[in-house]
Order: C-alpha cells, then structure tokens, then sequence
C-alpha cells in the first residue's frame, strides 16, 4: 500500500477499531481515532488527512499533543479501575521528534508508570514502517488528575468499562456502595 494515499484508499490496519463514541467531544472533531490493542496494551492510531497538517504540510504538533493527550488518558482508564469519574489533564509535555505525512499510519503507543487519583504516564507517537520498524515522530508525558462527581451529580460514562466491551474483554468489578 502507498504509504502516503489518502481517502478511501488508505485501510486501518488489522486489529484496530473506531474510538467508541463518549458524546459529542472534540474527539469526535479531530478523528477518525482508532484503537487497538499490542500485547494487551491499548494503542491508538490515526490515518494522517491534509487537516491535520500544518502548512508545510506535515502532521502539526498540536495535533501530535492532542493524540498523546487522548491516548495516554485513555490507557490509563482501559488498563486501571477508575471508576466513573473525569480524567483530566494536569500538565504535558511533548518533544517533537520527526514528521508525520498525510497518508501515513500514526500510532500512540501509552506507558503508564502509575494510575490512581493522580496518574503518569508516557507516550510514544510513531509511523510504522516495513519490517516492524518505527520512524519516532514525538514522546510526551503527562500528569492526569481524576475528578469524582460532585454528590448527587451525574456520573460520567465508565470509559474504562466502554473501552475494555469494545475488545471483548470483561468489565471492572462493580464497586460496592
């Protein structure tokens, strides 16, 4: 396949699938997003259009930002119990590394070195190449804070539990109380 094609000619690699839907987001703005998993990791992944290129034509970096923001985010809540609370960012940062291209398969590949009501976690953002090779275009790391309903509020939807349904795997544990 051209690395490099765009529109209905470009596939999504095997494995991966359609970030679920979590409401009308700015997920749902800047995608398609996918999702897969590596070694029971969760990895997202991205086919490089011309919007999400700065004007030299390469992949912008606020668009490498956000994906490492989506993606580390939601590899904390897929691989650990969070319940249903929000996960937000407190602080990232992102060393740009190389270029992405329109056409190209981008994936985020998440470390998470701990989770809980304050998480950290890395990310790799990557363009695959032959032979199992990767061409790095940035790292980031990120501090996640999760956020409770206010008593009485509304509960968010458990990302975690829509995220682990959509690989076939069972949900969390329900919490008592």
């Amino acid at each position: 396949m051209d690395q490099h094609a765009t529109g209905a000619a470009a596939s999504v690699p095997a494995g991966f699938h359609p970030l679920p839907p979590l409401g009308e987001t700015f997920n749902t703005v800047i995608g398609p997003l996918y999702l897969g998993l590596r070694d029971g990791r969760l990895v997202g992944g991205l086919r490089v259009e011309k919007r999400h290129c700065n004007p030299a034509g390469s992949l912008h970096g606020g668009m490498s930002a956000t994906l490492a923001d989506i993606c580390m985010s939601l590899a904390v809540q897929f691989d650990h119990d969070l319940g249903a609370g929000t996960i937000v960012t407190v602080s990232m940062t992102v060393d740009y590394l190389g270029a992405g291209r329109p056409g190209d398969w981008v994936e985020i590949h998440s470390e998470i070195d701990r989770a809980g009501g304050t998480s950290f976690t890395r990310a790799s953002i990557l363009v695959p190449r032959e032979a199992g090779d990767a061409t790095p275009i940035a790292r980031a790391s990120a501090v996640f804070r999760t956020l409770r309903p206010a008593h009485g509020g509304k509960a968010p939807p458990h990302v975690g539990n829509l995220l682990r349904q959509q690989f076939g795997l069972p949900p969390f544990p329900a919490k008592p109380g």
